[in-house]
């Protein structure tokens, strides 16, 4: 797992003194605030691509996959609508800077890691 990332949970409003406006106040779940300690793997769930069809128009979808650690503190903590920021990722920068979502957290037993299906968030 060489992807550093940040797993954060948006937690209610909060109102910022300095600019008197309404911010999201998040909690970090994974991770560390600069991500120093969230490393990840993400990747698609299979090299297919599903097409879909709502309302007539053609789209493509294709999975992807979050895996943190087993022994990660915080990672069992993560759950569905949590987001993940993209810190650094040596293999793939162009996916630095990406959020996801998470979408869904299949359970297994004897894993090697936690997985969880992810969608981008634009």
């Amino acid at each position: 797992m060489t992807s550093t990332v940040r797993v954060r949970r948006d937690t209610g409003k909060t109102m910022n003194d300095d600019t008197l406006r309404n911010e999201t106040a998040t909690t970090i779940i994974y991770g560390d605030p600069d991500g120093a300690k969230g490393k990840i793997r993400i990747a698609a769930a299979s090299a297919g691509i599903s097409e879909r069809e709502p309302l007539g128009q053609s789209i493509a979808v294709q999975e992807m996959i979050l895996s943190l650690p087993v022994a990660g503190e915080g990672s069992g903590d993560v759950r569905k609508d949590d987001f993940v920021d993209v810190i650094e990722n040596p293999d793939d920068p162009a996916l630095e800077g990406h959020t996801f979502r998470v979408r869904k957290f299949p359970s297994q037993t004897s894993a090697t890691a936690r997985r969880f299906i992810v969608e981008e968030v634009e």
